[in-house]
């Protein structure tokens, strides 16, 4: 009885803190970054990395992990509005 009490307040207050303001920027963020790694991990593989095209990469994936962050953010709202 105690456990689920604990655990059901735990998870509203998780709910809660996902959804601020600054949470689902640093959500994308990470997110682009992490991509960002990865394909610039894939290119040096195929022996396809340059520098030259490493600053329009950079931007495309933080403009798409700030988009993903977004829409993360308004999926969780819709959902707690349910």
């Amino acid at each position: 009885m105690i456990f689920s009490l604990f655990a059901e307040s735990k998870t509203k207050l998780k709910n809660k803190n996902m959804n601020t303001k600054i949470n689902w920027v640093v959500e994308g963020l990470i997110f682009g970054i992490i991509m960002l790694i990865f394909s610039s991990i894939l290119d040096l593989i195929s022996n396809d990395f340059t520098f030259d095209r490493f600053g329009v990469k950079i931007l495309i994936w933080l403009i798409g992990g700030l988009v993903y962050g977004l829409l993360m953010k308004l999926l969780r709202d819709r959902k707690a509005t349910k």
